[in-house]
């Protein structure tokens, strides 16, 4: 009987050992998992860089930017394609305000590595010809136009993926280098325990206030264009640019998501939100184009009134 007794004892000893020691693993488990989450994955430096090697990963993205003067406003969103196609297509609205000139104009754009078509869709002014008569743009409206760039030619594609954090499609080797130039020579100045933090919509925000050396960034885009492929900065020299004024930024990160959430130039008051991330949708180009030259020249001879 007592060895009975002591054998259950020994049981409900054991039971209990095993169970307080899982109850401790779990608990352990559980504080680690904490630090983890709040003191490395939400990390402030470590979210910023996050954030921008994802933008060397992505399929697709659309980029919302605006800027406005006491003339007018420009607000235009770019559907950015990367990876089995490169290209962006571009909407952007220009208005104009002024006091004795009011005009609207809707150009729709697509851009690749080696050429440009845009037309415009929609043009309203009270504008004037040169003979004082109504202006009538039926002759130029939805019609394309292609601009063929070259070896190392600058367009719409290219002002759409070079942006402050620059968009790429990239494999892992080659993203970790240009990580690694990033980090290395300080393209983005950063000081990260004046970061600002905020809940919008249930999300965590962070807002860092960086300055940008722009031969160091001009390295940068050269380096990120290179590695593509696709030569759209070939004939840009970032020597021109030592010296210069650094560029100020606020760039605001969604720190669960390690996303760019939006980006301000503090110079030329452009800023440009971020939203889509991954979508990528085909574009079929036009098949009917005239020149950027003949366009340009169809609405001049309607601003002439001829």
């Amino acid at each position: 009987m007592l060895n009975d007794y002591l054998d259950r004892a020994m049981q409900y000893g054991n039971a209990i050992f095993y169970g307080v020691t899982l109850v401790g693993g779990t608990i352990m488990l559980i504080f680690s998992s904490w630090l983890w989450w709040h003191y490395t994955y939400l990390n402030p430096q470590n979210v910023f860089y996050a954030a921008i090697n994802n933008n060397l990963i992505i399929n697709g993205v659309t980029k919302h930017s605006v800027s406005q003067n006491n003339s007018g406003k420009l607000d235009q969103y770019d559907r950015i394609n990367l990876g089995a196609t490169n290209l962006v297509k571009s909407e952007a609205t220009a208005t104009q305000t002024g006091p004795d000139l009011q005009s609207k104009v809707i150009t729709e754009s697509i851009g690749t590595p080696d050429a440009n078509f845009a037309r415009y869709t929609v043009v309203e002014t009270n504008q004037k010809s040169a003979l004082n008569t109504p202006l009538n743009f039926t002759k130029v409206i939805n019609q394309w136009s292609k601009e063929e760039l070259g070896t190392g030619g600058e367009g719409s594609f290219a002002n759409a993926i070079f942006d402050v954090v620059p968009f790429a499609h990239l494999a892992a080797k080659p993203r970790q280098e240009v990580m690694k130039s990033i980090k290395d020579n300080k393209v983005y100045d950063t000081d990260f325990s004046a970061v600002k933090k905020e809940r919008k919509n249930g999300r965590l925000y962070y807002t860092y206030a960086v300055s940008v050396a722009p031969d160091k960034y001009i390295n940068l885009l050269k380096q990120v264009d290179g590695l593509m492929g696709l030569n759209q900065l070939k004939n840009l020299d970032p020597s021109q640019y030592q010296g210069a004024q650094a560029i100020k930024l606020k760039l605001t990160v969604d720190a669960r998501g390690h996303q760019l959430e939006s980006a301000t130039n503090n110079g030329n008051g452009q800023t440009s939100s971020y939203s889509g991330w991954g979508a990528n949708s085909p574009v079929q180009l036009p098949e009917n184009t005239v020149s950027k030259a003949e366009l340009q020249a169809k609405l001049n001879t309607i601003l002439s009134g001829q």
